[in-house]
């Protein structure tokens, strides 16, 4: 009588994902004001809220104004989005990470003339660090993340711009942009990342 030996294998693998962790939101969906409310804290200019949305309203000798979500601890490794509600003008608002609540200082995406940057402003001094052309449409959603060293800019989920600089460790995440009268947003979102192990199982018979 022959016996029959059956062998079953188990196999596990590990993965590590990392997953975009949503910290906080702002609608604008309130009364006209001539600030954004207590939850956010200007870094350079001013803004307002204006028939629902965020509106840069003027700067401080800058050429642009900035502003900083205050309500919640942002993570080193952050993203900050923003929704265009008007494109009139050369120059259009933008999401910013890392910013500095006590100092000009932040990365952000500079929306200009037809071109997209990732742009660094360290004490009020501005580089910017790649470039591509763009011509914003209301209703656009653009992102900027950094995670590390690495930044990534992205319009409507498609990637526009990446690069590397070490220049700025931390900070918060806002939005920043030229002061024209004519840049509005309508919605805005600033988060993190978070990772996670997934675990897969193979059975070999």
């Amino acid at each position: 009588m022959r016996r029959i030996l059956s062998v079953i294998l188990l196999i596990t693998l590990w993965s590590a994902c990392v997953f975009a962790n949503v910290i906080a939101t702002d609608n604008f969906t309130r009364a006209n004001a001539g600030n954004l409310g207590a939850n956010w804290t200007n870094v350079a200019g001013t803004f307002a809220i204006s028939s629902n949305t965020a509106e840069c309203t003027g700067t401080d000798g800058s050429s642009y104004g900035a502003t900083a979500w205050n309500a919640n601890s942002a993570p080193n490794d952050q993203y900050a989005q923003i929704t265009i509600s008007g494109t009139a003008g050369s120059g259009q608002t933008g999401p910013s990470v890392r910013m500095s609540t006590v100092a000009d200082t932040f990365y952000y995406a500079l929306i200009l003339g037809g071109s997209l940057y990732i742009t660094k402003v360290v004490a009020g001094s501005g580089t910017n660090l790649v470039t591509t052309t763009y011509s914003p449409t209301s209703g656009d959603v653009v992102y900027l993340s950094i995670v590390g060293t690495s930044l990534t800019l992205k319009v409507n989920g498609t990637t526009k711009l990446t690069t590397t600089d070490s220049s700025i460790s931390s900070g918060s995440f806002g939005m920043a942009g030229l002061f024209n009268g004519t840049s509005y947003i309508s919605a805005w979102t600033g988060g993190g990342f978070a990772s996670a192990t997934v675990t897969s199982r193979t059975i070999v018979r």
